[in-house]
């Protein structure tokens, strides 16, 4: 599996909050089967998982993107010369 984008570092700022184990491209698959395990397993990595689907839920990740969405779209409108359309 080839690392594409941004896997790297989301992998060690997951690993940075103890949700996750980064193992090396050379991992063989006992190395593999043996960090599933640990994963699944209750432990330090369970909590880490919880913790940062905590900050997620909290995050109201939906209404931050509309926003930003409408922030966006806006400006390039005014730069454009094209009219808002009316607010509901």
């Amino acid at each position: 599996m080839t690392p594409l984008g941004d896997q790297p570092a989301v992998a060690r700022a997951v690993a940075r909050q103890g949700a996750a184990t980064v193992l090396r491209r050379s991992a063989s698959v006992s190395d593999i089967r043996a960090a599933i395990a640990h994963m699944l397993g209750d432990g330090p990595h369970r909590d880490g998982a919880a913790r940062i689907g905590r900050q997620i839920r909290s995050a109201d990740g939906a209404a931050v993107a509309a926003d930003l969405i409408e922030k966006m779209t806006s400006s390039t409108r005014r730069r454009s010369g094209r009219r808002e359309p009316p607010r509901r």
